[in-house]
């Protein structure tokens, strides 16, 4: 009986995972072309998150078209007619960077408190960079919310980089009481 139980879910859910990836292909369909005419073209919202994806998993931005052509191929049966440029894909790191700020914001502004932070720095061509971490405790387990990657500072010294921190975390601050007020 628990086998024919687990055989049905799992045709289930195969069931609706099929149907999410016919959905997807009519989406696809009904999408103007990109072509390559004056940069006017726009890639679909699904593809950007796609190459998002991608990005976050340490793909490198001149690795993903071929894997977006391997997996239209895989999904598909046939190769893609418009692959996203290496440039495109470049820019979709503003992006990641943007939504990554957005849900630390959001996951910041909701938390009761924040128990500790941490940072990093590193030099970069005589670039100045600086991270920052900030760890909550959420139903009695500890998690890490990466608040920013990158804090260019203006010079290595230690009054610099607390000015920094500070304003990236007001920042935060900023976008919690927001969220809070609205």
């Amino acid at each position: 009986m628990g086998q024919l139980k687990d055989e049905l879910a799992d045709e289930s859910h195969e069931r609706a995972t099929f149907e999410k990836m016919a959905t997807i292909r009519l989406q696809i369909k009904r999408e103007t072309s990109v072509g390559r005419r004056g940069g006017s073209g726009k890639w679909p919202v699904h593809i950007v998150l796609l190459i998002c994806e991608l990005l976050t998993n340490g793909t490198p931005p001149s690795a993903v078209p071929a894997n977006i052509q391997s997996t239209a191929a895989a999904f598909n049966g046939c190769e893609a007619d418009e692959l996203p440029s290496v440039n495109f894909v470049r820019q979709c790191r503003t992006v990641l960077q943007n939504l990554n700020s957005m849900l630390a914001g959001f996951r910041l502004g909701n938390a009761k408190s924040w128990h500790q932070i941490f940072t990093d720095g590193t030099t970069r061509r005589q670039i100045a960079f600086q991270n920052l971490v900030i760890g909550l405790m959420e139903g009695g387990e500890f998690d890490s919310v990466i608040a920013s990657s990158c804090i260019i500072l203006e010079n290595e010294t230690s009054a610099m980089q607390v000015e920094s921190i500070k304003e990236e975390v007001s920042l935060f601050h900023i976008a919690g009481t927001i969220h809070i007020l609205s």
